[in-house]
């Protein structure tokens, strides 16, 4: 140990690719500057992807395309789904969607 708690624990920035959902690493939460990276073929199977989780507490969307992106969005079972990297907005509601419903039996809140 260097003295810093969890020194050992910590990797620097790391990029993983060839990623796919059946991977521990694209299954479990990992905290840390991490990223994987899951390619996927069209709109359709990027949204199967991003619903595939047992916590959906938040989502990311991207696009040059606003509309595009705020469509993608409304079909994300997430409890937050921030757009192009907008500012986090700490008083914006916030909580996981899919574990709560498995327990709880509520349906999708979203149209």
């Amino acid at each position: 140990m260097t003295g810093r708690p969890f020194a050992r624990l910590v990797c620097a920035p790391t990029i993983f690719t060839g990623v796919n959902n059946g991977m521990r690493i694209a299954r479990e939460e990992i905290f840390g500057s991490i990223l994987s990276l899951i390619l996927y073929r069209d709109e359709e199977e990027a949204i199967t992807i991003a619903n595939d989780t047992d916590y959906g507490l938040q989502a990311q969307v991207f696009s040059s395309d606003i509309s595009r992106a705020r469509r993608v969005a409304d079909r994300i079972e997430a409890g937050r789904v921030i757009l192009n990297g907008a500012p986090h907005e700490p008083l914006a509601p916030f909580g996981g969607i899919q574990a709560i419903r498995l327990l709880t039996g509520i349906r999708r809140l979203r149209p």
